[in-house]
């Protein structure tokens, strides 16, 4: 027994490392595809989702290492392809946690303490809820994780092969989310103070130069692909405005630099707190703060340059968008991992040098070794249960953090915008028409090119240029069904559509309403008819609404609205009319909320008695409801004179 646990104990420390970064890897790996989002969530994540398989030229900066990343991962021939592209998240998400494990190990050279901070990072809320989702944020993790690890050689051993190593990893940073860029003067920073010299050799400075720019090449992606047809960089102009992120405006992609003032700073502030002490809590960060003194104690210069990269985070987040978005703050929460991790060895220090203190009192004194060898097993014995209660304590941390956020990061069921969209596929006809007016265009789209292409739906979006009446009858003329996804005020003034069904997005605040067309709007003409426009203080006027039918067809008038300027009051409505009910009065307006038949051909009316209370303009604006549409008369003007 006694060599069979000699033998385990020998094996686990010739391969502990081995064993954590196993570990490291696929425990967060495993929880991420166990929540792995399985569709689509809607967002920017969608448009993603769309661009990647069809190798097109993403959004500004263009973010070549994601798109192609993203073009191999759509090409696996397994599961569903929104399934495989949120697999990118999970994959980058557990390399991430792999070599941030490496980095701090480096550091700590404590296997389970390293183990601990690098798991608790990876059970954070903001930072799990992306790597289980497609996202760029994972891969802008595993980037800042390289540079970090890369730092770490370096310091170790400060010669040229890790100077290159460092060089390449920050270039290939760039290549995907333009945070990087602006911190980056922090990573440089360290690199600096720790061998300055270094910089005194022009090869090693240019060769370094040279290490650093070879991973950008990857930028040649955005014009291949737009002299293919797949984006707009199609020139040497365009390529320098697309990869700093503008537009030939000047206008920054995403945001502006236009947020400076106190109160943006303090808002960002504000919020960029909260979101660290939502995912962290007040324990965790008071074991970081004395990790960041202990970090000053065991190497300053990564201790200066890791608060210099906190800075700069938060003021390009507070610059750049004048708020703090929760994946904003991920790279300020892999920093303050590494604090907790040397939090957990300040600890984990001090109670060891305690319990050596503590043995070597009880030993010293002590002339009989039979009863020192004897004392010090027991205490030996107590020290290693001690130590053993301490790593188990630290390893709570993560283990409390997963148990706690599972449900709110459990993303395995499709969200209920997918499902809806999925229902209108299943609603609508074979080879119909969509015209869709709705935040959420772009799950529909996906589902119409990846998922749903035997439907056969032409899908048109309210941006593209066929979203308009003409281009709606011409189909209708050619024997297409037609549906509408939302509708826009344009199309509503001129169509009557029926609701099939609907769903609210509480992400985006919008009622998203399939409806089926039903036939063109029938116009109504409303007639104000007055016999002069101007009146003394204190008299009374009437004045006739004509409702006009034209149409072959019978019409309804489901809501009438009736607003007056302040110097003119409501008396009643004269019995002479074919309308003869008093309103009620609802948010300031008259309202008859009843239905008024108007036959075709035909017309019904209405007649107001008013009051001119005060001299001066006065006004009375007068419509009604008809076919789900407001039909409004021409507003009418009179004259109050003293």
């Amino acid at each position: 027994m006694l060599k069979n646990t000699e033998k385990i104990k020998k094996i686990y420390l010739n391969y502990r490392l081995l064993i954590f970064s196993i570990l490291s890897f696929s425990i967060p790996f495993i929880i991420y595809i166990l929540t792995l989002q399985k569709k689509l969530v809607g967002g920017d994540t969608t448009w993603y989702a769309l661009q990647l398989p069809a190798m097109e030229v993403m959004v500004p900066t263009g973010y070549p290492a994601f798109s192609i990343i993203g073009k191999l991962f759509s090409m696996i021939p397994v599961g569903e392809l929104a399934y495989r592209l949120n697999f990118i998240s999970a994959i980058f998400g557990g390399l991430t946690i792999l070599f941030l494990f490496l980095a701090i190990n480096k550091f700590t050279k404590n296997s389970v303490i390293s183990f601990a901070g690098s798991l608790t990072f990876a059970f954070l809320l903001d930072y799990w809820t992306v790597a289980n989702r497609l996202e760029f944020d994972t891969m802008n993790s595993f980037f800042i994780a390289i540079i970090i690890y890369s730092m770490v050689l370096y310091t170790e051993n400060p010669g040229r092969k890790n100077l290159y190593f460092f060089a390449a990893a920050l270039g290939l940073s760039l290549t995907n989310h333009p945070i990087a860029f602006f911190i980056m003067p922090a990573f440089i920073l360290y690199v600096v103070l720790v061998k300055p010299g270094m910089f005194k050799s022009a090869k090693s400075v240019l060769t370094g130069i040279l290490f650093f720019l070879m991973p950008l090449t990857l930028y040649v992606w955005l014009p291949i692909r737009s002299l293919q047809g797949y984006g707009p960089v199609t020139s040497l102009k365009n390529f320098i405005y697309y990869i700093t992120g503008k537009d030939e405006t000047g206008r920054v992609h995403g945001g502006s630099f236009d947020h400076w003032s106190i109160k943006s700073f303090s808002d960002a502030g504000s919020q960029f707190i909260k979101i660290i002490y939502a995912n962290l809590g007040p324990v965790l960060l008071i074991i970081a703060l004395l990790g960041l003194i202990y970090l000053f104690r065991k190497n300053w210069k990564l201790a200066i340059s890791s608060i210099f990269l906190i800075i700069l985070n938060f003021t390009i987040t507070a610059l750049y968008l004048g708020w703090t978005p929760n994946n904003y703050t991920i790279n300020v929460m892999m920093i303050l991992s590494i604090y907790l991790s040397l939090g957990f060895l300040l600890i984990y220090d001090k109670i060891t040098t305690l319990f050596e203190i503590i043995k070597h009192k009880r030993i010293s004194g002590h002339d009989n070794d039979l009863e020192n060898k004897n004392r010090l097993k027991k205490i030996n014995l107590f020290n290693y249960i001690i130590v053993i209660i301490i790593f188990i304590s630290f390893l709570a941390s993560p283990i409390l953090l997963a148990v706690k956020n599972y449900e709110r990061a459990d993303f395995s069921k499709p969200l209920e915008i997918y499902a809806f969209w999925n229902e209108i596929f299943d609603r609508v006809e074979n080879n119909s028409i969509i015209y869709v007016f709705s935040a959420s265009a772009n799950i529909g789209l996906f589902i119409n090119i990846y998922e749903r292409p035997e439907k056969n739906i032409t899908f048109i979006q309210n941006k593209d240029e066929k979203y308009n009446a003409e281009n709606v009858k011409k189909d209708l003329a050619e024997g297409r069904k037609i549906y509408f996804v939302g509708i826009e005020d344009k199309l509503v003034t001129l169509f009557n559509v029926k609701k099939i069904t609907s769903y609210y997005w509480e992400r985006m605040g919008e009622q998203i309403i399939l409806y089926d067309y039903e036939g063109e709007k029938k116009d109504i003409k409303i007639v104000p008819n007055l016999e002069k426009k101007d009146f003394s203080f204190g008299k009374k006027l009437e004045i006739e609404y004509r409702i006009i039918n034209d149409n072959d067809a019978d019409l309804e008038i489901t809501s009438i609205e009736m607003a007056l300027s302040g110097n003119l009051n409501f008396i009643g409505v004269n019995q002479e009319g074919t309308i003869g009910i008093d309103p009620s009065m609802v948010g300031g307006k008259y309202m008859w909320v009843k239905s008024f038949p108007i036959k075709a051909k035909s017309e019904i009316n209405i007649i107001l008695i008013l009051r001119a209370i005060s001299p001066g303009k006065a006004e009375i604006d007068f419509k009604v409801t008809s076919q789900d549409y407001y039909f409004g008369a021409e507003l009418v003007e009179i004259n109050i004179s003293d």
